[in-house]
């Protein structure tokens, strides 16, 4: 997911491919959400299954079951949880690998369907997403083409040198204003996002004393530009 979310709320259950997490806390994610439960994370370590030196709840094979709860119920037990006085339900037990191996073989059906229902969906979202990658190519080609000989004639009259993207992401902060002299290689001409990180594109070694003459056709705060894409045109 990019941009991912800037806003994930702590206990939000979600899963990524073969991963399924339990937000801790308050956080961007990109996790797909199916699910709300109190974290098991207490900053302060407070509460009798927290201590400060031990803010953590769970182990290594702790096994966890959810019970489902209505809204208001779950607000009230979140009350608890955060004054420190929700108590967990935790008891011993052993785990059998023979259960479990017995468990796996009873749904083993179950699982099958499951698996060819998958992948009659991935192919049906590939063949989607081929359509779609092909309409954006063409849209792209059609861009770059028109305004190629403005392009030409732009870079002919100044001379200009372009600060490319570096990969595919998000423009996050623009840093540079037209006019602006290029004082030092490390000076950030742009600030980009992908994958909840921040990546400067430095100015580079070969444009200090450069002037920033303009950005690249529509870059702009929240734009996504791919790999190679223009990004600052210097002179």
């Amino acid at each position: 997911m990019n941009p991912s979310r800037t806003y994930t709320p702590s206990g939000a259950v979600g899963i990524a491919g073969p991963v399924a997490a339990i937000y801790p806390i308050i956080s961007p994610g990109g996790y797909q959400l199916f699910g709300r439960t109190l974290p098991a994370w207490q900053t302060w370590g407070k509460g009798p299954n927290f201590s400060p030196e031990h803010p953590w709840l769970l182990r290594p094979f702790d096994q966890v079951s959810f019970m489902p709860v209505s809204e208001d119920h779950y607000l009230e037990l979140e009350q608890q949880f955060n004054a420190g006085q929700y108590k967990f339900e935790i008891e011993p037990v052993v785990f059998s690998m023979a259960a479990y191996t017995g468990f796996v073989q009873a749904i083993a059906s179950e699982v099958a369907e499951y698996m060819d229902n998958r992948a009659a969906a991935a192919a049906r979202e590939g063949a989607r997403e081929n359509e779609l990658l092909s309409e954006w190519l063409a849209h792209k080609a059609l861009e770059a083409s028109s305004g190629e000989d403005d392009s030409k004639e732009t870079k002919e009259t100044w001379d200009c040198a372009c600060i490319l993207s570096s990969m595919s992401a998000s423009v996050w902060k623009i840093k540079c204003q037209v006019g602006q002299t290029i004082q030092s290689a490390d000076e950030v001409m742009i600030i980009l996002e992908a994958m909840k990180t921040e990546i400067d594109v430095p100015a580079g070694e070969e444009n200090v004393g450069k002037v920033v003459k303009e950005l690249g056709k529509g870059i702009r705060e929240g734009v996504s530009v791919q790999a190679g894409d223009p990004l600052v045109w210097v002179s």
